[in-house]
């Protein structure tokens, strides 16, 4: 068995009927299935992250790229895009 540790959390009244809901029809405990979801919602928020952070190196890439340099100096909204985009990046891909 893995060590747990404790976490005291506060769900609303309808999230309490569907888990006790759950718990009779599948045999686990509260305890096991709300470890399960979020196993499911960690995971699903990586995969986000993961996809939004591909897209971001892509766009910063077009923006970077020195053919399209001289054009951006030039174009100040698209250069704003590409501050924003290098911004995002950063953000995603911590």
């Amino acid at each position: 068995m893995s060590v747990k540790i404790r976490k005291q959390v506060y769900i609303e009244p309808e999230q309490e009927r569907r888990l006790k809901k759950l718990t009779k029809q599948t045999g686990l405990s509260e305890a096991e299935i709300i470890r399960k979801a979020l196993d499911l919602q960690l995971h699903e928020i990586e995969v986000q992250r993961r996809a939004a952070s591909g897209w971001a190196r892509l766009a910063l890439a077009r923006c970077t790229s020195p053919k399209r340099s001289a054009f951006l100096a030039k174009s100040s909204p698209i250069q704003s895009s590409c501050t924003l985009l290098k911004k995002i990046a950063r953000f995603v891909t911590v």
